[in-house]
């Protein structure tokens, strides 16, 4: 079975989120809340989102990692956002696509200087998949970001025509990330209520589309 460069980071964060160390606070929260936004928002670009995917993170009780559960909290609870597919694409794929682009781009970041930290304070192993295999790993998770990010907003020629000229990815398993934006982020924004409409009629009519 083939890996994405996304399942080795993730595979860093789910390390550093479970660290049983006293002194390792800090990452065991950053490692936690990459290792759910980074799997979520892989799902969301691949269109596996499922509109209740809250209710799908893991809850205090279901995890004995205290980090993740904490984790977890913050991220059920962050406002709807572009991204999601329960969003309806209400601003179109270039809002979708430049707030998954955003959040993506902050827990890369935030993966970097983890594991940097981790490497120079010995909080994993002095081993080549950690020197060697995540730095790769995270390279090429920028560079299949921003192919990702064009991907998006391209119409179907000319995504087809970019991803030809992209040639081999380094990670052949992140292909799923040039895929066409999810038909959720391409729906068009239900219209302003023209004069005397009912407020009735429109809410039935956003929840119809909605449930689409």
């Amino acid at each position: 079975m083939r890996h994405s460069s996304w399942d080795a980071l993730t595979l860093f964060c789910f390390e550093q989120a479970t660290l049983d160390r006293p002194d390792a606070a800090m990452a065991r929260g950053v490692g936690a809340r990459c290792y759910l936004w980074l799997t979520t928002l892989w799902a969301a670009r691949t269109g596996e989102l499922r509109s209740g995917w809250r209710h799908d993170l893991p809850a205090a009780g279901e995890t004995s990692c205290v980090a993740i559960a904490a984790a977890a909290m913050d991220l059920a609870g962050i406002e709807i956002q572009p991204w999601e597919h329960s969003a309806g694409g209400a601003g179109g794929v270039q809002e979708s696509v430049n707030s998954w682009y955003q959040a993506t781009t902050v827990m890369l970041f935030d993966v970097s200087f983890m594991l940097r930290d981790a490497i120079a304070e010995g909080r994993c192993e002095n081993d080549d998949w950690h020197r060697y295999t995540l730095p790769n790993a995270l390279q090429q998770a920028v560079y299949s970001t921003q192919m990702s990010f064009n991907a998006a907003i391209f119409d179907e020629p000319a995504r087809l025509a970019f991803v030809r000229d992209c040639g081999a990815l380094g990670w052949p398993a992140d292909a799923p990330l040039l895929a066409a934006a999810p038909e959720s982020w391409r729906r068009r924004a239900v219209a302003d209520v023209p004069p005397g409409v009912r407020p009735a009629f429109v809410e039935a009519l956003r929840t119809r589309l909605t449930d689409c």
